[in-house]
């Protein structure tokens, strides 16, 4: 196990990676692009995020990657772009959302996406294209959704 401030980014790690090894994160603030451009990542492993608030685009261009892992979002207050061109992904968890500021493109060009959970994204203020070109997802559940400034 090694600690993630010694790979910031895991695809600088191992551009070839299928299945990522478990990273200690139990520290991490900002988990921004760690997996960025993994094109082969199709299994990530469950990490401690209890700490994150930074979630921008973690997965983005892991194209092969097949289901999001659990991750605690609690704290996360910025997902733009967190799984932006993860072609594959069929499947999310329920995330809770109740603390994200920033959801834009999040799931955009998740074009395997088939459905989602009910997403609270009350504290929401901006989420554009957040389904953009998800062909296969029909059905978005109730979502809560209002921004108070």
């Amino acid at each position: 196990m090694q600690r993630f401030k010694d790979s910031r980014r895991y695809v600088d790690y191992d551009p070839e990676v299928t299945v990522a090894e478990y990273l200690d994160t139990s520290r991490e603030g900002d988990l921004s692009y760690l997996f960025y451009k993994c094109s082969k990542l199709k299994y990530a492993p469950n990490l401690d995020t209890i700490q994150v608030a930074n979630f921008e685009s973690m997965f983005e261009g892991c194209k092969n990657l097949i289901s999001a892992p659990s991750t605690n979002t609690t704290k996360g207050t910025r997902g733009f772009g967190m799984f932006k061109n993860c072609k594959s992904l069929k499947t999310v968890p329920a995330f809770n959302f109740s603390n994200m500021r920033v959801t834009s493109e999040m799931f955009c060009n998740c074009i395997d996406l088939e459905a989602i959970p009910p997403l609270d994204l009350r504290k929401v203020c901006l989420a554009d294209k957040m389904f953009s070109n998800c062909k296969l997802l029909y059905e978005i559940p109730q979502l809560s959704l209002y921004c108070k400034s």
